[in-house]
């Protein structure tokens, strides 16, 4: 078969590929290969192309060509080995990738992808294609470069098998590119399931990197805790001299973490590590807050308290994080280096000088580009980002906030910040003109305290007319609140009726309001606001003073929302609301008459909470929708028979609360109508539930059966919360369903039920995500044995007057078997002493809320050893000393 060639730009030579795999499914896809070959140009002769099966392929190529392009086949061919000579060559390789290099050589198109990049790369480099390799490292920068990409996990899998070959070779050009990217895109991928598999080099390397972008802090320690529970137990660690898996921790900022997670979640999986870090000085700053108290800072721990931010962050999450101040803002808007912590403090001293400057600039209202001051002192600016998440951060005042916003984030779209108690309702006017973009502003706190059967404020029309005084209109009145659609004020009680009005003739585009536990506004304040914002499509006004003016404001929108459908669609003329969504909870001063009649008009709600209200079954039989996902009617006088109707109607039901409706067992009398059977639904109330296939939540009491878990077993295996109440029955045979009939719950709150350990063990043990458990007076036999189970997921537990004999050694046992707790309840535990306090506070540091109340003499030395729980948020407090 060999012949010599005296001619290279004439010879042709004939190669025969085999694939060491088979490259096609079938046939067909040989000659669909064949035919793209078949299209390349080859000067004045047509390639002839054989295969012999799905792995062996015979192609007559330019021997020319060959060595023009490739530095193997130039060196075989050219050189003075014995294939110079011959005109049949055997390549072993991938058949599909070898084809498509030869097409890429002949000038044919080349379609590179994550899929094909390794293979493609590896014959490049193999056969010394240069210029295939520069094209595959083009197509590198093109397509890293795009930062929106969507990353799958499969998509991740292959980044991981691209990054792992381009190491193998030393390629630094591409790893550096690879790098970038995944940093780059890291708040996206480590939710990935295939995160875990990324090599421990690739991790290190992205989080070291200067443009590492992320949410927030806590979900990057999140994910490397998770990485290493998957990863640090591997042999491939143990056989590297030196490399050290932990060693990823030490690029998390502990000083942008909330102290719940750093002495809840971390110390249970890492108590060592907490430990050490427990001792640093750097603990003290982030559990005392006193990061304004920049003497006292060491050198080396500046940068733990930099924000993480690069120009590239869309949204930052500091929710949880107390210890975030004024001067933790400023500071970040210093780029890295230019506050060197080698001069500590007079580094330090400049940027304090800075902040004051600013501080005197903002009262003294001097106006200060932002664009300037960046140059002037080689600030970084946060175009991107448009959400920033602020709840809970209680130290940072209003100012600091809109000032910093003013000169790093002008095209913020979404503001976070609920109970965060230091700002008013005020601060939307210069929040306006900081960011004129905003569309979304959370201004809520704990509405809790307001939930509490309180009077809200009741007042006449002319009494109201003549309250108003409309105070700094002037100046409201050119703020640009035109984009905003989204406000929550719930818990606010210092938001007023001239507020609202403001908000109303400035906010016309406004389609999301939570006005839930305002109780300083007025029926006819609220109404004011309802007859402006004619694009509202969620109301929730639980709590307040809503009522006839209000409820007319609604029926008139109704009115004209059908007017404009009537126009422009040609519909029929019956009355339709526009909202979605509509909380009137403890509202019980609407008119009757007038909420029956809004009900007819309300097709399109998919969210409706009318809890303690006199709301009955006429009300509900006038309600004609079938998009309900949410219905609350606890504490409302619904019959079982009307909820039944309605549950028929809304078969996508995902939440249920009718606890507390003591005519759920009972059938009322119906309206009369001519077809009494149209209100018996799919029949009795539990055959109707029966009949949602996806219910996630139901609180029932009164009219539950003990055996309700089998005829509701087809709606219940998605259930993640269950809540039984006074008159319902959770039998002990339904204990020991739970974990098979609702695999998915994840909250179990019982109420004067009547319970055993057998049943409360078997939920801890069997419910793999039960994170919170609510018993409350209940009878039974509880033993120390519930205490003995290890339930590391949960997260919540309410004890109340169910555990009596509770004493000190009691609570030690439960600190060391349910470790992860971050809520406490203990009602009625009378033995417990005053030790239990130090009990509690070293065996669950991280607690954010404690509930003790007539626990005997628990409080009788006081309560400083609770006040060493350091994440607290919530202390509750009552009846525990004994007399």
């Amino acid at each position: 078969m060999a012949a010599s060639s005296s001619n290279l730009d004439d010879d042709i030579v004939v190669l025969e590929v085999r694939s060491p795999e088979a490259c096609f499914d079938d046939s067909v896809g040989i000659e669909r290969r064949i035919s793209e070959i078949d299209a390349w140009e080859l000067r004045d002769e047509e390639l002839f192309i054989q295969p012999e099966n799905d792995r062996i392929m015979k192609i007559r190529v330019h021997r020319n060509r060959l060595i023009e392009h490739s530095t193997y086949f130039g060196s075989l061919f050219g050189g003075g080995f014995k294939e110079s000579s011959l005109d049949y060559l055997i390549v072993e390789w991938n058949l599909v990738t070898f084809m498509e290099t030869l097409q890429f050589i002949y000038g044919g198109p080349l379609h590179v992808s994550f899929t094909n990049f390794v293979p493609l790369l590896e014959g490049a480099l193999f056969f010394g294609v240069e210029s295939l390799v520069m094209q595959c490292k083009s197509w590198c920068v093109q397509t890293l470069s795009s930062k929106k990409m969507k990353i799958s996990g499969e998509l991740l899998r292959q980044l991981i098998e691209i990054w792992n070959f381009v190491v193998d070779s030393g390629l630094h050009v591409f790893l550096d590119l690879y790098t970038d990217f995944l940093a780059l895109n890291f708040g996206e991928i480590m939710h990935c399931e295939s995160f875990k598999e990324l090599p421990h080099a690739l991790l290190k390397a992205c989080i070291s990197h200067p443009l590492l972008t992320v949410h927030s802090e806590r979900d990057l320690c999140e994910a490397l805790l998770n990485w290493l529970e998957n990863n640090c137990q591997c042999s491939k660690f143990s056989s590297k001299i030196g490399e050290n898996p932990f060693d990823i921790l030490e690029k998390v900022r502990i000083g942008l973490l909330p102290l719940e997670f750093i002495l809840g979640q971390l110390w249970v999986k890492f108590p060592s590590i907490v430990a050490s870090f427990r001792t640093t000085t750097i603990f003290d700053h982030i559990s005392c807050a006193r990061i304004n108290n920049h003497s006292d800072i060491q050198v080396g721990y500046l940068e733990s308290f930099r924000l993480r931010l690069t120009q590239y962050s869309e949204k930052l999450d500091l929710s949880g994080c107390q210890q975030v101040t004024g001067m933790m803002l400023y500071f970040s808007l210093f780029p890295p280096g230019t506050v060197d912590p080698r001069t500590f403090p007079s580094s330090f001293e400049k940027t304090r000088d800075i902040f004051l400057k600013l501080k005197s600039e903002r009262q003294n209202s001097v106006v200060v580009s932002g664009a300037s001051l960046h140059r002037s002192h080689r600030m970084a600016f946060f175009s991107d980002l448009q959400e920033l998440n602020f709840s809970c951060c209680w130290r940072i005042d209003e100012g600091d906030i809109i000032r910093w916003l003013q000169l790093s984030s002008p095209s913020l779209r979404v503001l976070k910040s609920s109970y965060c108690s230091q700002l008013k309702v005020s601060i939307l006017d210069r929040l306006s003109e900081a960011c004129p973009l905003i569309k979304a502003v959370d201004l809520s706190v704990d509405v809790s305290p307001v939930a509490q059967k309180v009077s809200v404020l009741q007042i006449s029309r002319e009494q109201y007319l003549g309250s108003q005084t409309f105070s700094n209109w002037k100046r409201w009145s050119q703020s640009k609140l035109s984009n905003l659609t989204n406000l929550s004020l719930k818990g606010r009680t210092d938001v007023t009726d001239d507020d609202l009005i403001k908000i109303g003739a400035l906010s016309h585009s406004l389609s999301v309001l939570n006005l839930n536990g305002c109780i300083s506004l007025t029926d006819y304040g609220i109404g004011q606001l309802l007859s402006s914002c004619k694009q509202l499509r969620s109301l929730h006004a639980a709590w307040t003073s809503f009522g006839q003016h209000s409820i007319r404001e609604l029926l008139s929108d109704s009115a004209n929302h059908n007017n404009s459908r009537i126009l422009d669609h040609g519909l029929n003329s019956d009355s339709s609301s526009s909202l979605v969504e509509l909380d009137l909870g403890g509202c019980k001063d609407i008119d009757r008459t007038l909420l029956i009649k809004y009900m007819m008009s309300a097709f399109s709600l998919s969210y409706l909470s009318l809890r303690d209200t006199n709301f009955d079954d006429e009300g509900l039989h006038a309600f004609k929708g079938t998009s309900l996902e949410e219905l609350d009617l606890s504490e409302t006088l619904v019959s079982g028979r009307a909820l039944a109707y309605i549950i028929g109607r809304n078969t996508g039901l995902n939440v249920l609360k009718v606890r507390g409706c003591k005519l759920l067992s009972s059938y009322s009398d119906w309206p009369e109508v001519d077809d009494p059977r149209s209100f018996l639904g799919n029949g009795g109330l539990f055959e109707a539930l029966s009949g949602i296939p996806s219910l996630q939540e139901l609180s029932i009491g009164w009219g539950l059966s003990g055996f309700f878990l089998e005829t509701l077993r087809p709606a219940l295996r998605y259930l993640k919360s269950l809540t039984v109440g006074l008159g319902g029955s959770l039998s002990s045979q339904a204990w020991m369903l739970l974990p098979e009939i609702c695999p998915s719950l994840e909250c179990v709150s019982v109420c004067f039920q009547v319970v055993s350990d057998e049943g409360i063990v078997n939920a801890l043990q069997n419910l793999r995500y039960l994170h919170t458990l609510e018993l409350q007076h209940c009878l039974g036999e509880i033993t120390r044995h519930c205490l003995s189970v290890n339930a590391y997921n949960l997260k919540s537990i309410k004890l109340d007057r169910v555990v009596p004999w509770m004493t000190d050694d009691d609570l030690t046992i439960l600190t060391q078997n349910f470790r992860s707790l971050s809520q406490l309840s203990l009602t009625g535990c009378k033995l417990l002493t005053s030790g239990a306090q130090h009990i509690i506070a070293s065996g669950w540091p991280g607690l954010t809320s404690i509930h003790l109340e007539d626990c005997s003499n628990i409080t009788v030395h006081g309560v400083s050893n609770l006040l060493e729980c350091k994440a607290i948020q919530n202390l509750f407090l009552r009846h525990n000393v004994s007399h």
